[in-house]
């Protein structure tokens, strides 16, 4: 999920710093998220950017549907492929 992507230009830019206050985590915390290729998209400038847009989508993609919050520490904990497989499986409950 961690790939340089092209924003709109109205779409603002969030420092490493302001995520980190937005989610009341280290900034350290966001470093290892990055580097396990977990966390929102975000664009290298001279310094480490994540555009608005991908943030509010990645922090929906983490709401609970169904899934125990209480054992997730941080954002990084989260483990999307059981996330993903979770919310399938109720899909295919529903649809029948």
């Amino acid at each position: 999920m961690n790939t340089t992507t092209v924003t709109p230009e109205n779409d603002r830019l969030l420092t490493q710093d302001e995520l980190a206050a937005r989610w009341q985590v280290t900034t350290r915390t966001l470093q290892t998220m990055r580097k396990a290729k977990k966390g929102p998209k975000h664009i290298f400038m001279g310094k480490v950017r994540y555009p608005l847009s991908e943030i509010i989508r990645y922090e929906k993609d983490q709401l609970s549907d169904g899934i125990i919050e209480s054992k997730i520490r941080t954002p990084g904990d989260l483990d999307m492929k059981a996330v993903r497989e979770h919310i399938g499986t109720k899909k295919k409950e529903e649809a029948q």
